[in-house]
């Protein structure tokens, strides 16, 4: 770490500087719903919202035959131009489904597309320049953390979900997820996937920002949260109980994971954590999410 930092809260504080400045934002639409299917007993209901900066936000709720669990699942897909229709197996990778299993046990799931994906890419898939062309102050992580405040008010407000959460991310919705779960209530459950990425080794705080944040203020400069990743997974572990899992061959990580040993020196890591480091590539293998299940 760049200089010590003996509070959680203290760090809290310094996270949401992280995550940069938010354009000012309006009011969130209601849910409209555009149309449904039934498949294998579930069906899923597409709607539509607009966020607080008015963008359409596609959204798809799978609801059980039989609804056995209060608590909603929120399943957030990886980095990946298809959006949430590979989390319910609809494209892409059948191996990286995690939004049928736990509508089949009887939990409500919603996953929506995020921002430059799915329905929202509008020809700009992941266009990091254009986001920091127009946001040269904000992060795209702190613009996926609002985007999942945006839609937990709409469940909350317009599906009448009234239990803690639970969250289950694979790559880049693991890294939002326990994101969010660090700076905000609400979530019982968090299951993150493949850890996370660090940034590139280089000093220009806009470049690839994808997966992590810097430190805006000026007192501490261009200090990467990436680089405290364990302060991050530690305001999580306070906040939920947390499964997190590892792989020993993935090659697209910057940083590997810290261990278990250093995020318990934070001393929030708790005995609701799980950490599981795992040998193989990045992926979401059966056996990992039958667990978490």
């Amino acid at each position: 770490m760049s200089r010590p930092i003996p509070d959680l809260d203290e760090f809290k504080r310094e996270l949401w500087l992280a995550l940069g400045e938010a354009p000012p934002g309006g009011s969130l639409s209601a849910a409209i719903r555009t149309k449904e299917s039934v498949v294998d007993g579930i069906r899923f209901v597409e709607h539509e919202f607009n966020n607080r900066w008015n963008e359409k936000v596609a959204l798809t709720v799978a609801e059980p035959a039989e609804r056995r669990w209060s608590n909603p699942v929120i399943a957030i897909h990886q980095t990946n131009d298809m959006g949430r229709r590979e989390v319910f197996g609809v494209v892409g990778d059948p191996a990286l489904e995690s939004g049928v299993s736990p509508a089949t046990r009887g939990h409500r799931v919603f996953a929506t597309d995020l921002f430059m994906t799915g329905d929202r890419a509008h020809g700009a898939r992941w266009d990091n320049p254009r986001f920091y062309g127009q946001f040269p102050r904000w992060s795209m992580i702190g613009k996926m953390v609002l985007d999942l405040e945006d839609l937990i008010t709409v469940m909350r407000r317009d599906f009448g979900e009234a239990s803690p959460l639970r969250l289950i991310g694979h790559s880049m919705g693991g890294i939002l997820a326990y994101f969010y779960t660090a700076l905000s209530g609400g979530v019982e459950r968090l299951v993150c996937n493949a850890s996370y990425l660090g940034p590139p080794e280089d000093s220009n705080p806009w470049k690839a920002q994808l997966y992590t944040a810097r430190v805006l203020n000026a007192d501490i400069g261009g200090r990467c949260i990436a680089d405290e990743i364990e302060l991050v997974i530690s305001l999580a572990g306070r906040n939920a109980k947390l499964l997190l899992a590892a792989y020993t061959d993935d090659v697209i990580f910057f940083k590997p994971m810290p261990t278990p040993q250093r995020i318990k020196r934070f001393g929030a890591y708790g005995q609701g954590v799980q950490y599981l480091q795992l040998n193989g590539p990045h992926g979401f293998p059966r056996a990992v999410r039958e667990a978490s299940y």
